[in-house]
């Protein structure tokens, strides 16, 4: 009896970080890699806060950027020199992540490639991969990116090219159909972002809730356990809103803000 050979995926993404890529690739990968062969290109070692991560006992392989290519006796310092300083050493590394990508791919016949990160990113990337996936035509493409605004058909013109594009909502999911031309093959599909798919069918009482929230004995904020400073008596009679992002732009914190003051001008117990 013979035994099918496993698949194998190159995830491109971050780990080992306090960044929500970080946090996607440590909730997925240990799942996918009861069934595949993983490899993680990683953050150079020296930029991961959590060295658990990059175990080599854990189920996948990781190569840092900027790790040497062996097969080819190629190093980053060697890749480094050759652009005579002319370069700042972020897009540097970013370009020899892609190199590393493709090697990566081609010696090990690798049957899927996924970059998990910013939609700008993202497109920068598959438009250089797109011009050399040749060397590797073997290898699905998958684009994971999170889009908080709906693009053009400029802003997704490269990663429309890749095989399967997976984004966080059915709504920007959606969008993203509409924009790619009869022609063009890309395989679309959310994937749920923090939220259960039974949560609309779910029913917790106010009670329940705030029951919760009061017996919260912390939060962890940048690894440090901040405690919760909230007494019983303000939940009474309270409507809350609560937003549970990282302090980032690109979370909006302002429209937050701007509801609470809307919110609180009409009714004083918000």
């Amino acid at each position: 009896m013979t035994t099918q050979k496993r698949k194998s995926l190159l995830w491109i993404g971050d780990i080992g970080r306090y960044t929500s890529f970080s946090r996607i690739t440590q909730s997925v990968v240990p799942l996918l890699s009861e069934d595949l062969d993983i490899t993680i290109l990683a953050p150079p070692l020296n930029l991961i806060t959590d060295k658990k991560w990059t175990s080599p006992d854990n189920k996948y392989k990781i190569i840092h950027v900027g790790d040497s290519i062996p097969s080819i006796n190629f190093t980053w310092d060697q890749f480094k020199s050759s652009f005579n300083n002319q370069c700042t050493d972020i897009s540097l590394k970013m370009k020899y992540a892609l190199f590393q990508a493709v090697y990566t791919c081609k010696e090990k016949k690798i049957d899927y490639i996924m970059f998990v990160i910013g939609i700008f990113e993202a497109e920068w990337f598959y438009k250089i991969y797109n011009s050399i996936k040749s060397l590797t035509p073997y290898t699905k493409s998958i684009v994971w990116t999170p889009l908080d605004y709906k693009p053009t058909v400029k802003v997704i013109e490269n990663i429309m090219l890749c095989d399967y594009i997976f984004t966080m909502t059915p709504v920007m999911r959606d969008i993203i159909k509409g924009l790619i031309p009869n022609n063009i093959t890309s395989r679309v599909y959310s994937i749920p972002h923090a939220v259960s798919n039974t949560l609309n069918k779910e029913n917790t009482s106010r009670h329940d809730s705030i029951k919760f929230i009061y017996e919260l004995k912390g939060v962890v904020w940048n690894g440090i356990t901040q405690n919760c400073k909230i007494s019983e008596k303000d939940f009474e009679d309270k409507l809350f809103i609560l937003n549970a992002n990282n302090f980032i732009k690109r979370k909006q914190f302002d429209l937050t803000l701007d509801s609470f003051v809307k919110l609180s001008l009409k009714n004083p117990n918000v």
